[in-house]
């Protein structure tokens, strides 16, 4: 019982706010598309962006971890 009230609630919460939405859009429907898919493109890009610096970086620290074991193991090795 309380989950579908609940239920109900959330679904007309989410109607009211799509017509709000659409009553109170600044711009017609195409130049808000457009708007969209520039922001998405930019958003994409940045992503992109981050995705390949943290590669770089990821690449640069295990390249570390590689040296560092075998200087341990060289150490090791010398010390046994």
């Amino acid at each position: 019982m309380k989950a579908t009230r609940l239920l109900l609630g959330c679904a007309a919460l989410l109607a009211a706010g799509s017509v709000m939405g659409v009553l109170c859009a600044p711009h017609k429907g195409e130049r808000t598309r457009r708007k969209l898919m520039r922001k998405a493109k930019r958003f994409v890009t940045a992503i992109d962006g981050a995705t390949e610096s943290g590669k770089e970086a990821l690449d640069l620290i295990a390249g570390y971890l590689k040296d560092k074991r075998k200087a341990t193991s060289a150490q090791g090795a010398d010390n046994g």
